[in-house]
């Protein structure tokens, strides 16, 4: 999972550069779920919908066990995708790029120090 989320958080880069919003916000949404299932496999839990992995982290970073930002940055992705690729609104136009990609930045250090330490 975590190859997976670097492959895509590197193309996410790029299509941020180029200012391509639309696929940059469909692949953060890949990023931050590969992420988030890395955290839940490192401790032998299942990932399942999308909806009950929100819920998971969200518990996840009720109990510190996580940044809350982590939890809140797959919440809004999971949003914003909706409104970027299946095109049902313009809210991830009214987002902060960078900020986003800055926080996912985080999220995949956090990461890869939780694999590293295992």
């Amino acid at each position: 999972h975590i190859e997976a989320a670097k492959e895509f958080y590197e193309s996410a880069k790029e299509n941020l550069n180029k200012k391509r919003f639309r696929p940059f916000y469909e692949e953060c949404w890949a990023v931050a779920e590969l992420l988030s299932a890395c955290n839940f496999l490192l401790i032998g839990q299942r990932y399942d919908t999308h909806n009950i992995n929100i819920e998971k982290m969200k518990s996840w970073a009720l109990l510190n066990n996580v940044k809350v930002e982590f939890s809140d940055i797959l919440e809004k992705l999971y949003r914003l995708r909706g409104s970027a690729r299946y095109i049902k609104s313009k809210e991830f136009e009214r987002e902060d790029a960078v900020k986003i990609f800055s926080t996912l930045n985080e999220m995949l250090s956090f990461t890869e120090k939780l694999i590293k330490d295992k």
